[in-house]
């Protein structure tokens, strides 16, 4: 399928809807991207689209945002590779979606049998959740329970930051407090417990100068009872660090293990996503999936731009049975290109798996293509005039062109001399006709 088509009936506009019915960037970039499925996949997405739209019914949305996390675990698949805590967290929140959807699915399997493709590639990862939990609170800390070291760690550290404390909180009980300090307050300053004396009285306390006030009223000083603990302190942070770190690099080896599996498992995730998004479009839209058929059965077709814009369009029943061709007269603004879109854009949907606007009872057969020549084609970049650039579009149509395609030819022969359009136009009717094109 060309991109020619997809533009010109505005196709671009259902994908956009769809998008906001996503949860993941990822599942946008799936629908700006997905192409038209070969008649098989298509016969099972039909199927899918169709039991997620009951599912909808019955419990409601079963999904809820979630990040692009494919970059995540490549970056895992690399030997010695350490994933942030951000990147676990988002892998771990993906991990309890997967286990929702699944319970979703499962209580819905008697009813849809097609779920057991997805549910085969919603993998289970209870002890990956485990761990991640063991590790990472909610709020992105590494717990101390995380490795005995780290524990033994931070419980040294609250000791020495108890101490300093104490030794500085002594400090303004001396007599003269009210006259050295600003304040009575601990504070830090690069990481360094410090007080906030005043500047004048800054040389009657042994310490390390850390700052001053934009006042210039108070001066930040690391008193010298507390340099060496304070030392002692960054040398535990740094510890502290390196254990976390080592905390981290054990998750990723664990995520690294079931990396691909993950993978597969969130690209289905991804699949659900969209498809929930088609069957919530179908469920706004009063929209159904027609069946596979030898001919064009649309029946009570809306156009579907019209239909999600709230324009109340008419309903029109569209039926090639007898034959392939349908010529269609009538006078300007009588709707003629509003029906040719509707049907060109109808198939379009069908073909990518979206519910179109039509009755249950519709049918339609499976295109090897579909070609337009709708609108306003003027190339200024090629020096083209609107005649000229809908006979190469047209040249091109009927190169491509087989007994299985659907051509939608607008205005044909518009746009010169009418004797010499009009023959023009012939002409090529009279080649679909013997090509036995719809």
């Amino acid at each position: 399928m060309r991109e020619y088509e997809t533009r010109k009936l505005e196709f671009s506009k259902i994908k956009e809807n769809l998008k906001l019915r996503t949860h993941s960037i990822a599942s946008a970039d799936y629908i700006e991207n997905m192409k038209p499925l070969p008649k098989d996949e298509l016969l099972q997405e039909h199927k899918l689209v169709e039991c997620f739209m009951e599912l909808l019914r019955q419990k409601g949305n079963i999904l809820y945002s979630f990040d692009d996390i494919s970059k995540s675990l490549k970056k895992a698949m690399i030997e010695e590779s350490v994933l942030g805590i951000d990147e676990i967290l988002s892998i771990y929140k993906v991990l309890k979606i997967i286990k929702d959807v699944r319970k979703a699915l499962v209580s819905h399997l008697d009813r849809c049998d097609v779920l057991n493709r997805v549910l085969k590639e919603l993998g289970t990862f209870q002890t990956l959740e485990a761990e991640i939990e063991r590790a990472i609170d909610p709020s992105g800390i590494i717990k101390s329970e995380a490795s005995r070291d780290l524990f033994e760690i931070r419980k040294e550290i609250k000791q020495v930051e108890k101490t300093i404390t104490e030794k500085l909180e002594a400090l303004f009980q001396r007599p003269d407090s009210d006259i050295l300090f600003s304040e009575k307050l601990i504070t830090l300053r690069q990481n360094r417990y410090v007080v906030p004396v005043k500047t004048q009285s800054v040389k009657r306390i042994v310490g390390i100068v850390h700052g001053v006030s934009s006042s210039g009223f108070t001066t930040y000083l690391e008193p010298q009872i507390v340099v060496d603990l304070n030392n002692k302190l960054a040398m535990l942070r740094t510890e502290e660090e390196k254990e976390i770190h080592l905390v981290l690099k054990k998750l990723t080896s664990i995520i690294r293990e079931r990396a691909n599996r993950l993978l597969d498992s969130f690209n289905m995730l991804i699949k659900v996503d969209v498809t929930l998004a088609k069957a919530s479009f179908g469920l706004e839209y009063g929209c159904s999936i027609p069946s596979f058929g030898e001919h064009i059965e649309l029946l009570e077709a809306r156009n579907p731009i019209m239909t999600i814009l709230s324009q109340e369009p008419v309903p029109v029943d569209i039926i090639l049975k007898d034959k392939k061709g349908l010529v269609l007269t009538g006078p300007n603004t009588g709707g003629k290109t509003v029906f040719l879109k509707t049907l060109g854009l109808c198939y379009v949907m069908f073909s990518h798996g979206i519910p179109i606007p039509v009755s249950p009872k519709s049918k339609l057969p499976m295109f090897d293509n579909i070609f337009v020549d709708i609108g306003d084609e003027q190339d200024i970049s090629q020096s083209l005039s609107t005649f000229s650039s809908h006979i190469k579009n047209i040249s091109e149509i009927l190169q491509n062109s087989t007994e299985n395609s659907l051509i939608l030819l607008d205005e044909l022969g518009a746009g010169t001399d009418p004797i010499e359009g009009s023959a023009l136009g012939i002409a090529i009717l009279d080649y679909i006709k013997r090509l036995n094109a719809f």
